[in-house]
């Protein structure tokens, strides 16, 4: 609209109207609209989920999809300036992996890598605990030798993988006393 006006208007020169189309095309923020009709920047190139976590990290925690000008769209849609947004949530809705392919925004994306970094250390947590209850059920010691020939039997690279295992059941402990 704005290089519509220029172009019709006889006064503005060339290097002006350059001026104005260089800055519009270089700009690195948008600015996108909530449901209620408030504006928030956002960085160019953002996503609907991106916008999610500008929000409130528990909106982007638990989104799944969005609402961009009235239509259903992915939390992947890169929004544009003028955009209307809302993000739809779920109370079970958790975040996935996924997500890291198309986050751009560092607040999204370090909120999400922190997430999946708590989520594993809590894993760990319940795997370690696992392990530890049933070697105390068979009267083993965990000791280094012990969690050491653990890793090696279980073919794992580390203590941590040892324990995330456990934790998500990718290494059961059916036949430990073996």
């Amino acid at each position: 609209n704005s290089i519509k006006e220029i172009l019709s208007n006889p006064d503005v020169n060339a290097l002006e109207l350059l001026d104005i189309i260089h800055n519009d095309l270089t700009a690195t923020e948008i600015y996108v609209f909530t449901p209620k009709g408030e504006q928030r920047s956002i960085q160019k190139g953002a996503t609907a989920l991106d916008f999610a976590f500008l929000i409130h990290s528990e909106v982007g925690y638990k989104a799944i999809a969005a609402k961009v000008n009235q239509k259903l769209v992915k939390l992947s849609h890169v929004l544009k300036t003028g955009d209307k947004v809302e993000i739809i949530t779920a109370e079970d809705a958790k975040p996935s992996p996924e997500w890291l392919k198309f986050l751009t925004t560092h607040r999204a994306r370090t909120l999400v890598t922190d997430y999946f970094k708590a989520q594993r250390k809590q894993t760990m947590d319940f795997g370690r605990k696992q392990l530890e209850t049933a070697a105390e059920n068979l009267g083993i010691t965990l000791d280094e030798a012990m969690l050491q020939r653990l890793e090696v039997a279980y073919n794992v690279e580390s203590r941590d993988e040892l324990y995330n295992g456990i934790g998500i059941d990718t290494i059961s402990l059916d036949n430990f006393e073996e």
